[in-house]
């Protein structure tokens, strides 16, 4: 990683997130189809028929589509005709889609599909954006995303997102709202077999989201201060057994990341899961929130519990819920009234930064330390 890589762009970008988003620029808004009650979206990639029909049961009309398979793209027509009752234009390059002014939305049901350069070109034409996952993770990337976004005041929404989950919606109110005490430490884990193809890569961003989110407290974007990541690197960021540690400041926490087959083996004991003795095979990855007090709030996909200052466990979950909440209803429903999305660009780039900071260390063997004299991250 560049040791003059700066932050400050991240920072003034989100600064106004909230209030720039409730309007729109002149040239941004000039380009827009004023179809609020039914936006009109183009599908990027014709191979997730589920976010479509999601798409079009909010309400939404899709008057384009994009692929460079013939023959996805035809059976998208099929189905969109066979709802709406008109055939969409059918385009093989993108460019066209994001040049055409009929189009208020752009959904990417591919994410490979979707690259920096595209994003920054949609949002100059004014255009909404639905995606999967974030398309960079380096800061400089980002950063100018984050800029396109405030400047043309795109509603920009991350789909597939475990915050979404309401096992983590439980925990993240919980903790935001003091009920656990002052969280101190957070811990977020991934275990995986020796032979497991998951890694670092894979989860982290979703994973370090969820304590991020907990954890701020109404800043812009919630940054690191130190970096400090070891690892093996067998082939890449998702072999072998990796840990990091991360310094915060306001709020003033510690963040400890751990990925691989032996979780707490290799931290001393302090470190350790508090729920670990009690719940050791139900605990592939998750997030655990650490009190002063000694209350500690364990969260996963399914699970949801709470560790109370004498010892007693308290499950907190919800079994009974969706995979995934409609993301893609509630973007529609942004498009229309201007506000920020449920789990907006602006709100989940510091993931993606952080889960490069942390590579970027392991890969470096360096520890990375935010210098506010020189206004960016510099190397030890």
């Amino acid at each position: 990683m560049s040791t003059n890589v700066t932050r400050r762009q991240f920072v003034s970008s989100a600064a106004t997130v909230s209030g720039a988003l409730l309007g729109m620029t002149s040239a941004s808004a000039s380009m827009r189809v004023q179809s609020a009650k039914s936006p009109a979206l183009a599908i990027i990639s014709c191979d997730n028929s589920a976010i479509v029909h999601r798409a079009m049961d909010s309400g939404a009309r899709i008057v384009a589509i994009s692929d460079s398979d013939p023959r996805r793209l035809a059976i998208m027509a099929s189905i969109v005709q066979r709802r709406l009752g008109s055939k969409p234009e059918q385009f093989a390059h993108l460019d066209q889609i994001i040049a055409s002014p009929r189009v208020d939305g752009l959904v990417f049901c591919n994410d490979l599909s979707l690259q920096p350069s595209m994003f920054l070109r949609a949002c100059a034409t004014g255009k909404d954006i639905y995606f999967h996952s974030p398309v960079a993770n380096d800061m400089v990337t980002i950063g100018k995303m984050i800029g396109a976004v405030r400047e043309h005041k795109n509603i920009v929404q991350t789909g597939l997102w475990r915050r979404n989950l309401p096992n983590y919606q439980r925990a993240i109110r919980h903790v935001r709202s003091g009920a656990l005490g002052d969280v101190k430490t957070v811990r977020v884990w991934q275990r995986f077999s020796e032979n497991s193809e998951d890694g670092t890569v894979d989860l982290a961003p979703h994973l370090l989201d969820i304590a991020m989110l907990a954890m701020n407290s109404g800043r812009p974007m919630l940054l690191p201060t130190v970096v400090t990541g070891v690892g093996e690197k067998q082939g890449g960021f998702n072999r072998g057994s990796q840990f990091a540690h991360l310094r915060f400041q306001q709020p003033d926490f510690d963040l400890v990341w751990e990925s691989g087959p032996r979780i707490n083996e290799a931290l001393p004991s302090h470190m350790h899961l508090n729920c670990w003795e009690q719940h050791d095979g139900h605990l592939d990855h998750g997030v655990e929130f650490v009190a002063a007090n000694g209350a500690s709030l364990v969260a996963q996909d399914e699970n949801c519990f709470l560790k109370s200052t004498d010892g007693d466990f308290l499950d907190l979950s919800s079994h009974n819920h969706p995979v995934e909440e409609n993301l893609i209803e509630n973007w529609i429903s942004c498009i229309a009234s201007r506000k920020e999305s449920t789990s907006s660009f602006q709100s989940t780039a510091a993931s993606g930064i952080v889960a490069h900071l942390i590579a970027a260390s392991i890969e470096s063997g360096k520890t990375h330390e935010w210098n506010s004299s020189r206004n960016a991250y510099t190397t030890l």
